[in-house]
């Protein structure tokens, strides 16, 4: 069967968990640490929010309420497995929920990965827990499977869901599509939205061997409502993703393209990998992405 995918134009699928959508400008923000906050309260102005992983607040419920942020929170999720073959916890969608509306977030953005996996020696043991987000085969099937799940999940939550494309060191085994493809697929059948890491989207292109300027373009980019932004390092002939050093150029010079389907409403610079990021690169950063959101969006 040939498949055909258009470059744009990606309808919604479904309306099940439609909300009243405010599609103005939340700006640009942190992903959160003691230093993001830190800078979050000295420099107000440079930073419109702070993006916190829900598996934080679920550890550590009194994170936001001992000491609730000034700025607007946005919330990160990395344990849906939604690309997995087991369902989600219901005990964790009910907290998802519980925080979602606690902290009246527009949305809430997880990774196309399984992070749990039946065990196939014996299936009476618990799932295996890789412990990290692992990218899934690419192909009709898994975005099939994975728009079901996104609707079925930000219908239960009733928020929009944003989908994050993982970094690729490898091509999955059993994938047959490229990763812009595979997302072409997954918006066109859900309700689903797009958080376009870019610094993922530059990691995938280097060690799988194609412009980043290419996958960019044929991303449905007016369904992008988010984007990050990140470190990346080079070792034993690989890119890796990394927190924990500054956005390199290649990056921020794809924000211009990125920002052209004119629907992003937040960018998040990821600094969240050490306890003290240098204030002066972050800020340096925060700045030069704010101009770039201003010249893109005047």
């Amino acid at each position: 069967m040939t498949t055909t995918f258009s470059t744009y134009g990606a309808a919604h699928a479904s309306d099940r968990y439609a909300q009243p959508e405010d599609r103005t400008w939340i700006g640009v923000g942190l992903a959160y640490s003691p230093s993001a906050r830190r800078i979050a309260d000295t420099h107000a102005g440079l930073v419109d929010f702070l993006e916190i992983p829900f598996e934080l607040l679920e550890s550590q419920p009194e994170l936001l309420e001992r000491d609730p942020p000034k700025q607007r929170v946005l919330l990160h999720s990395a344990s849906l497995s939604l690309a997995g073959t087991l369902p989600t916890p219901e005990y964790k969608l009910r907290s998802l929920a519980d925080w979602a509306h606690r902290l009246q977030v527009p949305w809430i953005s997880e990774h196309v990965a399984y992070v749990a996996a039946p065990r196939l020696d014996d299936a009476t043991l618990p799932p295996f827990e890789t412990g990290f987000t692992v990218p899934p085969p690419m192909n009709a099937d898994v975005a099939n499977h994975v728009a079901r799940r996104a609707d079925t999940i930000g219908s239960h939550i009733g928020r929009r869901i944003l989908l994050e494309n993982s970094p690729l060191y490898f091509l999955p085994p059993g994938s047959d599509i490229s990763q812009s493809q595979f997302f072409q697929l997954i918006l066109g059948q859900s309700s689903a939205e797009m958080l376009l890491d870019l610094s993922h989207l530059v990691i995938s292109a280097r060690n799988l061997g194609y412009s980043p300027e290419t996958a960019l373009n044929t991303l449905p980019l007016e369904r992008v409502t988010q984007l990050h932004v990140s470190g990346i390092n080079f070792a034993e002939g690989v890119s890796w993703d990394n927190h924990a050093t500054s956005v390199p150029d290649e990056v921020l010079s794809l924000l211009p393209l990125a920002l052209s389907g004119g629907q992003v409403q937040a960018l998040t610079l990821e600094y969240n990998w050490i306890s003290a990021f240098p204030d002066q690169a972050v800020i340096t950063q925060l700045e030069r992405v704010r101009q770039t959101v201003e010249y893109a969006y005047r």
